[in-house]
């Protein structure tokens, strides 16, 4: 960790530069109380909708998204999709067999889940915040759908910087609610890079993956009332984590008892390494002071042999991650 400040310099500075081309991370969950949006438009306009439609919605102010200016989107029965561009999402419930749908299509009726949207705050700090609410499961398996089931939920973006935010409303749910017992919530890229937070739903931590292969990871469970997902743009892009994994050495692979970890450039804050299981657990972690020798060494607690994934983190961002196969 004792070579070339500049060459880490240089490359965080390119993500600055670079910033609002970039994914999310997600920064945190957060607990504050859910009330209903009041007196909203309606997004749906009293229509019943399934788990493959897409409603229009514009959103009366410019919303910064990866860059660009975007003034509308597309309401989906799992997220939002941000128009403009092809595969740029942020998925709420995104399992194909356990996304929402209103809840009218198992009761019969009319629709029993209106989607609507409503815009608060001054101009330059405006606030669009979309609610699915009273909205059903369209699970079709490990189990059929259970008609009292029912999620609320609402999807906040700010004018101001970007960010995102997921607020949990009242649900009944089960663990066989949702297929595998996931709930995933992605944003993507134009590389396929989703930001993933994993394991417990009221205090998650979260992953980085790509989805040019399927993406397996995930919460395992719906949220509690009033929690909050906040994700927020990062210096993470396709560009700096390239170089960074050319800096970066990892040995053995695979690991016992032992691992080394190598780094080609200084950083000027400590790292904090986690050690996640197949679930997507965090079963060890350690921290890698600026300070520290190089090579790092440190020992391994006893765990079964199989496949794990290391992740190395900053203040607020993962910067590196890689598969590590433990064997005992």
């Amino acid at each position: 960790m004792k070579k070339t400040l500049l060459a880490l310099a240089l490359l965080l500075s390119t993500g600055l530069s670079r910033a609002q081309n970039a994914p999310f991370y997600f920064t945190s969950a957060t607990q504050q109380p859910y009330t209903d949006l009041l007196a909203p438009q309606s997004v749906n306009n009293g229509q019943q909708w399934k788990s493959t439609s897409s409603l229009p919605l514009s959103l009366g102010f410019p919303f910064t998204f990866r860059g660009r200016t975007v003034t509308s989107v597309n309401v989906l029965g799992r997220g939002v999709e941000f128009t403009g561009a092809v595969g740029e999402y942020i998925f709420i419930y995104d399992r194909m067999a356990s996304m929402l749908q209103d809840r009218g299509i198992l009761a019969g009726g009319g629709s029993l889940s209106p989607i609507s949207y409503s815009v608060s705050g001054p101009v330059g700090s405006r606030v669009g915040k979309i609610e699915w609410k009273n909205a059903g499961i369209a699970q079709s398996s490990p189990t059929p759908p259970n008609p009292s089931h029912f999620i609320n939920c609402q999807l906040w973006l700010y004018e101001a910087d970007g960010r995102l935010e997921i607020h949990f409303g009242p649900s009944l749910t089960t663990t066989t609610t949702f297929y595998n017992n996931l709930i995933m919530l992605k944003t993507y890229s134009d590389n396929a890079t989703a930001v993933t937070p994993i394991g417990n739903p009221n205090a998650p931590n979260f992953i980085v993956e790509s989805c040019l292969t399927p993406c397996h990871g995930g919460i395992s469970g719906n949220p509690a009332s009033g929690v909050v997902y906040t994700f927020t743009p990062t210096l993470i892009t396709a560009a700096t984590s390239a170089q960074l994994a050319a800096q970066v050495n990892v040995y053995p692979n695979p690991a016992h008892r032992q691992l080394s970890i190598s780094l080609l450039v200084s950083t000027t804050f400590d790292l904090q390494a986690r050690l996640l299981d197949a679930a997507g657990r965090t079963v060890h972690t350690f921290n890698i002071s600026k300070q520290a020798a190089e090579p790092f060494t440190t020992m391994l607690p006893a765990l079964p042999s199989g496949l794990y994934s290391l992740q190395l983190a900053g203040p607020k961002t993962i910067l590196y991650t890689r598969r590590l196969m433990i064997e005992q």
